[in-house]
């Protein structure tokens, strides 16, 4: 019976391999850590103006990362037909809640409040918020 040719023997293979693995995981621990205190020292930094000036889906992540760094689970939809729900929340107590993202320079009104709550509804959602930069109407607010 003739040995498979190997280039580099055993255990220093097996060494090798996990040393690369560790180093892998790493690099992607720390780019996934730099990414988000990217995005958190950018919403720290930025005034209302700042906030309206951010391309949406910038604004969106900004909302994930607040609710990531509550210590909940936290995905941007960033698609069409997702039902205007711009952020899905796993809370820490296993509740689904949904966000909708209105960066607008004007205040929500009333019927994007009453659609949000439909949208509540259809989701099956235990909680949801509408993060709106300019605020609400008044309204929107009774």
């Amino acid at each position: 019976m003739t040995k498979p040719l190997t280039l580099i023997p055993e255990p220093v293979s097996t060494i090798l391999f996990f040393i690369l693995g560790f180093v892998l995981v790493g690099i992607w621990v720390g780019m996934t850590y730099w990414g988000r205190s990217r995005t958190r020292s950018k919403a720290f930094g930025l005034s209302t103006e700042g906030l309206l000036n951010l391309p949406p889906a910038d604004f969106e992540e900004m909302v994930a990362e607040l609710y990531r760094t509550m210590g909940h689970q936290a995905k941007r939809t960033g698609m069409s037909g997702d039902h205007r729900v711009d952020v899905v929340v796993k809370a820490k107590n296993g509740e689904k809640w949904i966000v909708q993202c209105k960066r607008w320079r004007t205040p929500a009104g009333e019927s994007i409040v009453r659609d949000f709550y439909g949208t509540m509804q259809h989701e099956k959602a235990a909680q949801g918020a509408i993060i709106a930069t300019s605020g609400f109407s008044q309204a929107a607010m009774e």
